[in-house]
């Protein structure tokens, strides 16, 4: 099994970090390097992904199962992105808002939120705002997944905060409006967040 050595994945997180640092006046220049970088990204966590929903399909075999835990763990490093991937939803790059999301996607599903600054305040105002912005279903499903899992993976700041009222509020908005327009989905998602943080 093929498997990323420590020295990559740090690379790869310090570019990916040093990137999005640029100054505003200077991100078109960057956005190439910047979607080479979360599509390299993009492939590692779905080789990842892929081996370890293979491992877990395989009971018994404690070999692919042992080269799973590893293959997580060497790639373990990649949840400080979550806070950076949160913030480049905003980026206005179509391309980079997709790779990002998917990106994002991915962290969350297999590590849920284990960077100790995931879903910082600053990161509900990103999401509040990207919730607001994706009017596809198909978008607004992926972003409330991965709030969903965040939300019940870390510890989530304070819902009573300026921040955490706007989601809230975004969250009932899209419950309301999704059960009117018949899609059940979002309708759904949004509700069970609303009832994990017990509103």
């Amino acid at each position: 099994m093929l498997a990323l050595s420590p020295d990559v994945v740090t690379l790869l997180v310090s570019c990916l970090l040093y990137v999005q640092k640029e100054p505003l006046l200077e991100v078109k220049a960057g956005s190439p390097l910047l979607l080479s970088l979360l599509e390299i990204l993009h492939n590692l966590l779905r080789h990842v992904s892929t081996v370890v929903r293979h491992a877990l399909q395989k009971t018994g075999s404690v070999v692919e199962t042992e080269a799973a835990e590893e293959l997580l763990l060497v790639n373990k490093p990649l949840t400080q992105l979550n806070s950076v991937l949160i913030h480049m939803l905003l980026s206005g790059d179509p391309e980079v808002y997709e790779e990002a999301s998917q990106c994002l996607s991915l962290l969350v599903q297999m590590y849920g939120g284990c960077s100790p600054d995931c879903f910082r305040p600053e990161d509900l105002q990103v999401l509040t705002e990207a919730l607001e912005l994706q009017t596809h279903p198909k978008q607004q499903r992926l972003l409330l997944r991965i709030i969903k899992r965040l939300v019940t993976e870390t510890h989530v700041p304070d819902w009573t905060s300026p921040d955490g009222r706007a989601l809230v509020h975004v969250l009932q908005k899209l419950s309301q409006h999704s059960r009117s327009h018949a899609d059940v989905s979002v309708w759904s998602l949004a509700e069970e967040i609303l009832k994990i943080v017990g509103l």
